[in-house]
């Protein structure tokens, strides 16, 4: 116990010192910068503009003069976003703050629900593995909505009730549709019609501000943003990945459709073979292999998963699962694009080490080793980075002049261009393949772990009264 209480001292010293000490100075964006997109969406709503035009720019009050961050929010959440649009600047500010701490906490009591956790010292730990978490950081940096729909997800299998599934299911949805996909594993445990009445609710709200035809309108619009930054440097998925190391679009595409389908196979066995929550993780590990958006924020969605395999899986497969959560949770992106943010991102990543050690039931040398591997990966990175540094958006785009009459979409795809996060860039490829060997590791290891445990440790509750799904 003294080693765990040692490893959990020094992640929260390393947490402390990269969030007080440091902080890097911020770039043109800004603080909260996605939910200025947000909030402006909001904004062209309530004057009866369109919110998913490129106009939205002009209430972009923290980007430069020229710069458009798109709006590809579902119209579902739309009246949230009017409503915030609504009140000044400062305080829609701390409100969206506010819900991303409460999101936060949130997500951290789901873990601790998913992963049978029982003692304060353990929840402590879950809490530390959030703060150093780098998706879930950078998501309440930005002000991502990412968080919103991986807390909501998680906690709708974690309170495992009717109204949690269903309250869940529309959350995720309209915030985070990505996040929410891992709910599908509820579908084949008596869910179906419960998340069927989530869905209805959301395709109201949609309705209400954008139509009955929306979920047409809106699968173009996100074609269209798809095909606008498929090659981005932002983008986590298999064929950017591919195209980041200059491979021909038909041979990356060729390895995308391959890895994903391979990805996808894994994952149904998964679902079907094994308990809801092992379903669950696996369905969120497929995510950026089968989405056809994925960024680094996204991967909120990958911590609850992370956190029951990394608890769950027997001894001799947790050292795997820490390196896994390694993997996904260190700031791959920020390592790339920004030198002065650096000594932030070792300490938080060393720290991700640090936390996981302390969560682990018994630290012995198979976990040591595997948390030395951990450390020389980030080490890695870090080098790799250094090599070849990515440009940032804004920052790099200079002497930038909109095209008139472009959609959303051409003038963020005509943006990434001019900052040159479209050109194949080998060393941010290789960082972001990191996270991707991540989620196959994790996925591997669910499909060799045994379920029988689970149901001892986390499921027994159905028997005090608890509604199962």
């Amino acid at each position: 116990m003294s080693a765990r209480i040692a490893c959990a001292g020094l992640a929260a010293m390393l947490i402390a010192a990269a969030l007080l000490f440091l902080r890097p100075p911020e770039t043109a964006g800004g603080s909260l910068r996605d939910f200025q997109a947000y909030r402006a969406a909001g904004a062209a709503a309530l004057a009866a503009r369109d919110p998913y035009a490129a106009d939205i720019a002009s209430d972009e009050s923290l980007l430069p003069p020229g710069a458009m961050l798109p709006f590809v929010g579902t119209p579902a959440a739309l009246p949230f976003w009017m409503l915030l649009a609504r009140l000044p600047a400062s305080d829609a500010t701390i409100f969206w703050r506010a819900a991303l701490v409460i999101a936060l906490i949130a997500l951290v009591i789901a873990g601790a629900l998913l992963a049978g956790v029982r003692t304060p010292f353990d929840l402590a730990c879950l809490a530390l593995i959030a703060l150093a978490f780098a998706p879930l950081t950078s998501a309440v940096a930005l002000g991502q909505t990412a968080i919103a729909g991986a807390a909501a997800a998680a906690l709708a299998l974690g309170l495992r009730t009717r109204v949690a599934l269903w309250a869940g299911a529309f959350v995720a949805f309209c915030f985070q549709p990505n996040a929410a996909l891992g709910l599908l594993a509820a579908l084949r445990r008596g869910g179906a019609l419960t998340i069927g009445l989530g869905m209805l609710a959301l395709y109201a709200c949609g309705a209400a501000v954008r139509g009955a035809g929306w979920p047409l309108d809106y699968a173009h619009l996100l074609l269209a943003h798809a095909e606008a930054e498929r090659v981005s440097a932002l983008q986590y998925t298999p064929i950017a990945i591919a195209r980041g190391f200059g491979l021909a679009q038909t041979l990356a595409a060729t390895i995308a459709v391959a890895a994903g389908s391979v990805v996808t196979i894994c994952a149904a066995w998964i679902t079907w073979r094994r308990s809801l929550y092992f379903g669950f993780a696996a369905i969120s590990c497929a995510l950026p292999f089968v989405c056809g958006f994925f960024h680094e924020q996204d991967f909120a969605a990958l911590f609850v998963p992370g956190i029951f395999t990394l608890r769950m899986v027997p001894a001799t497969l947790r050292g795997p699962a820490l390196f896994a959560v390694v993997a996904i949770g260190a700031n791959w992106l920020d390592i790339a694009q920004s030198p002065p943010a650096l000594p932030q991102d070792l300490a938080l990543g060393t720290a991700l080490i640090a936390a996981c050690l302390a969560t682990l039931p018994r630290i012995d040398a198979r976990a040591v080793a595997w948390s030395v591997a951990s450390a020389t990966l980030l080490g890695l990175g870090t080098w790799v980075a250094a090599a070849h540094p990515l440009p940032v958006w804004p920052d790099a785009m200079r002497d930038f002049v909109q095209v008139p009459g472009a959609t959303a979409a051409q003038l963020w795809h005509a943006e990434l261009a001019h900052t040159g996060l479209l050109a194949p860039n080998p060393a941010s490829a290789v960082l972001r393949l990191f996270s991707l060997i991540g989620c196959t590791v994790l996925l591997g290891l669910l499909a060799r772990a045994s379920d029988v445990h689970v149901h001892h440790v986390v499921e027994r509750r159905d028997a005090v009264g608890v509604v199962a799904l």
